[in-house]
Order: structure tokens, then sequence, then C-alpha cells
């Protein structure tokens, strides 16, 4: 048979499965309660019913420094991360919540601030202040383009204030609020000692690095697609896909690929872990859907819904995002033990396309991982500063089915 009439036997293949998906939709509804399809048109709330604290603003570092200067760092930990996020995220949505106008300050105020009684995060990216406020429940604060890497709020005395870096345009800023100190129990351990570099060295440069030279574990890197023994994984997927295993209409590609086809969508899955998802019509306009920090969230809530399942012990965290013909386009990597996985052909765990609210496509590259008892010595934290001469981040490489060890990088931070 030629390549001619293969092509063409496909393109009808595709055609015969539209017509049966349509018809389909048509009699069952198959896609109406699906998490992709709903978002944008009005079906169920994007952030849901109730205000939540969104999962895109989960800090990279937090660090908390008590009345009696003890301090609390993590970076590495990331049970513990989660942890204290959830205890303290509230504290700083209600700070930004009842936040005053921006107040243009030093970095020298900067700095006094994060030696008193305060609570840090610290971002992998940089955003606008209003979007990390609305992740983080908090809707009246000043329209402001302040981009927002690193914050703080600081408890001094009967006054509490939020100072912000604003690392992209080099300016520093303090707002005064309504947040009252206090220091969470349950948190983790705090210890004396622990300083951030500006401290020690107020020349260095990376002033706003916290050391710790904790023992890092290699990594395990497999494929779920690849590796699973039945169709658990994939009925999962699928189904927050909104394809119920029961009406499934679908080809294989030569090659193994997988193409579910239906009148709202396609979808595609390799063996290799790559898949794709993109929809055939484009959503219309709505006067609530094109808000930036919303487009972040319903990306996040599909990354976490494909790739984000099927992860192991690793998480997939929100990297970077930007704007093109009106479409948002946000990426989204794979984090294990507070060390990013860089992926082969700089590919990302996930990178999602949001246009008025709605997800419009998908590319998706599958991993799981989970840490090995086998610790890897690395150069300590100090002597890396100095290799990097600046900023460092813990690493990984991944060559799939392959054991990864953990390496300093230095990294440009985007924003």
């Amino acid at each position: 048979m030629s390549r001619r009439a293969v092509e063409w036997g496909k393109d009808l293949l595709i055609i015969a499965l539209l017509a049966l998906a349509a018809l389909m939709v048509h009699e069952l509804g198959i896609l109406a309660n699906t998490p992709l399809a709903r978002v944008g048109n009005g079906g169920t709330p994007v952030l849901g019913a109730e205000r939540v604290t969104a999962e895109a603003a989960r800090p990279y570092v937090i660090v908390v420094t008590n009345e009696t200067g003890e301090r609390l760092a993590l970076k590495y930990g990331m049970d513990e991360l989660d942890m204290a996020y959830r205890r303290l995220s509230s504290i700083l949505g209600e700070a930004l919540g009842s936040a005053t106008v921006p107040v243009e300050t030093t970095e020298r105020e900067w700095r006094s601030a994060l030696g008193a009684y305060n609570i840090y995060f610290e971002y992998r990216t940089a955003v606008e202040l209003p979007i990390v406020a609305g992740w983080l429940g908090a809707d009246d604060v000043p329209d402001t383009q302040i981009m927002t890497r690193r914050m703080c709020v600081s408890f001094l005395g009967d006054t509490s204030r939020i100072f912000i870096a604003d690392e992209p345009n080099g300016k520093y800023y303090r707002f005064a609020t309504a947040a009252l100190g206090a220091t969470p129990q349950g948190i983790g351990s705090f210890a004396e000692g622990l300083q951030f570099e500006f401290e020690r060295n107020s020349a260095s440069p990376a002033p706003y690095m916290l050391l710790q030279d904790t023992p890092h574990r290699a990594v395990v890197s497999y494929n779920p697609i690849e590796a699973s023994d039945d169709s658990a994984a994939m009925d999962s997927l699928l189904e927050f896909l909104g394809l119920s295993s029961q009406y499934q209409s679908s080809y294989a590609d030569p090659d193994g690929t997988r193409v579910y086809v239906t009148n709202a969508f396609i979808f595609s899955v390799s063996p290799t872990g790559r898949a794709s998802y993109r929809v055939t019509d484009q959503p219309s306009p709505s006067e609530s859907s094109d808000d930036l920090g919303t487009a972040i969230e319903v990306a996040r809530r599909a990354a976490a819904g494909t790739v984000g399942a099927l992860s192991g012990e690793a998480r997939v965290q929100f990297t970077g995002v930007s704007v093109v013909d009106g479409a948002a386009n946000v990426t989204f990597d794979y984090f294990i033990a507070g060390g990013r996985v860089f992926l082969q052909g700089a590919a990302h765990a996930a990178r999602v396309t949001v246009r008025h609210g709605t997800v419009v496509d998908m590319t998706l590259n599958f991993r799981s991982y989970s840490q090995t008892e086998m610790l890897i010595p690395l150069l300590p934290e100090r002597q890396a500063i100095a290799a990097a001469n600046g900023e460092f981040r813990l690493g990984y490489s991944d060559a799939v089915g392959s054991i990864l060890e953990p390496y300093w990088y230095a990294e440009e931070v985007s924003g």
C-alpha cells in the first residue's frame, strides 16, 4: 500500500472518529463536566467556590526569624516547605490584604527588616505583586506593577510592614499592614547562628542566600507511561481530560503513539512519555477570563492533573510565564529535594497555553522520580557562591531510566 493511501486512510479514520465523538457528546455529554472544558465558560469558578491558597504561590525558600533572633530556614525539604507554607501563607495573605499604598525605600531598610522578627518568602520567578496577592487570597491590594520575587512581613513592636525586593527593577518597597506578629508553632526547629550572606559579608555576590550544607541524595528517574503494568495511570489521565474509559475514540500510530480524538480536542501520548493536547476551536473572549494570575492558576491545575499526578516524589512547580498574542504560555518543571530537574532538549515538565481562561494547548513530558539512599558530596555552599560568583541552585539532569546525581548551577532569575 502506498504512503499516500495510508495517509488518506488515516484522514478518513480521523473524520470518522470526530463524527463518532460528536455523536457521543451529543447523546451522553461526556465532556460537559471535564476540568479543562468548563474552565472559563461559567460552569465552575476557576479558583473554586471558596478562596483557597494557590499552589502557584508556594515559595522556593521560607525563612522565619522569631522574636529572639533564632531562625528556621527551609529550602531543600519539600514536605517541610509544604507544611510551613500551609501555616504561614494566611499570615502573608492577611498582611497583603490590609496593605496600604507602597512607599519606595532603601536596600538598607530592607536588610534591616530581614534581620528582625519576620517571615520571609522567596520565589524562583518574579511576578507582579497583585498576582501573588491574589493567589494568597488578598483581593484589595494597591494596583501596582511591582515585581515580587522576595518579600517579608516584618513585625516591629506594634507596627507591621511588608517589604518587597523588586529585583528586576532594582527597587525596594514597604507597605504598612494590619497583620499581627505571632510565630507559628510546629513548623520546624529554630536555631541560632543562621545568617543571610549579607549579614556575614555585606559585599557578598549572593547577599540573600542563607546557606545550609545539607546532604543531597541521588535520584532515580523513569517514564511512568512506559513503566505502567496496567492501564490505571492512563485511565486516571484520561478521566482528568474527560475521556471516559468506556467511550474512548482513539487510534495508534506506527511508533506506538496513542491519539484520542473528540469534537473538542485531540490528545496524543507517546510511549516515550511525551504528550500533547490541543483544542479544535479557540474559546470566545470573556470579560473576566484574561487575568494573568487566573491564567497561571488554570495552567497549574492542568499540569497538576496530568504530569503532576504521575511524578512520584517530585513536585511540578510554576517556573515562568509569557504572553504572546493575548495567550499566556506557562511553564512548569519537576522539583525534587529542593532541586530542579532539567529534561533533555531544554524541555519542561509542562508547557500550557491559556487563552480567555481556557487551556487551549499543552505539551507534556511525563517523568516520575524518587530519592535513593546514595549521598552525593557537593562543593560546600560558601565555595559554590564563589564558583558561581553569585546565587546558585540545586539541579539534576535527567536521562530517562538513569540515576541522577545532584549538582550546583548558576541561574539568571527570570522576571
